[in-house]
């Protein structure tokens, strides 16, 4: 073992104590930066939800039945870059869990825990090439539990304007403990 002795051992112990207290204060920053950062992210997701859209899902949680939405009808605006909101409730009377993985309702078939298919209405003479599109938010729930959830409705700009009729099918449970429930939203394209 190497013994330093007078100026070149206490020159070794300030060198030492002054790159420990650098390097502290670097590790410092970088947590603080990383506590911000995710921080500010945690908050933009959390507020993705304005007072409104609370309310409103407070509002359709507290209607009757299993299945419901707030309202029976929603304007959507082709083109939008802004995405019409539409709240749905869903309350699980089975035994069983009710889950969707979320995203584009459009490609769920009626077998699927949650499916939406369209007919036409005014102005769309009797056809349908490409309906608005839905998306939901993952969904997941226990034995008697309720949830409420925004949905949105985009309508791209393949989307003809006029009044579609959307039937929204939820599969609750399986086929002995469980019971498919269907609620029709007009949606009217501008």
């Amino acid at each position: 073992m190497v013994q330093f002795q007078g100026k070149k051992g206490i020159e070794l112990s300030v060198n030492v104590i002054v790159m420990l207290v650098i390097g502290l204060t670097i590790l410092g920053l970088v947590i603080s930066f990383v506590t911000n950062f995710l921080g500010s992210a945690e908050e933009q997701f959390e507020g993705s939800l304005s007072d409104d859209d609370k309310t409103k899902l407070e509002q359709v949680e507290r209607e009757d039945g299993n299945f419901a939405f707030l309202s029976g009808t929603v304007v959507v605006e082709k083109e939008s870059s802004q995405r019409t909101k539409l709240y749905m409730k869903i309350r699980n009377p089975t035994s069983q869990d009710f889950t969707f993985g979320g995203g584009n309702l459009n490609g769920a078939d009626s077998s699927d825990s949650l499916s939406v298919s369209f007919s036409a209405g005014a102005g769309l003479g009797g056809t349908i090439d490409t309906p608005p599109t839905v998306y939901v938010p993952q969904i997941s729930l226990k034995d008697g539990e309720v949830g409420a959830f925004p949905l949105e409705v985009v309508a791209g700009e393949t989307v003809i304007p006029g009044v579609y009729y959307a039937k929204f099918t939820a599969n609750i449970g399986d086929s002995e403990d469980g019971e498919t429930i269907s609620e029709i939203v007009t949606i009217e394209v501008k």
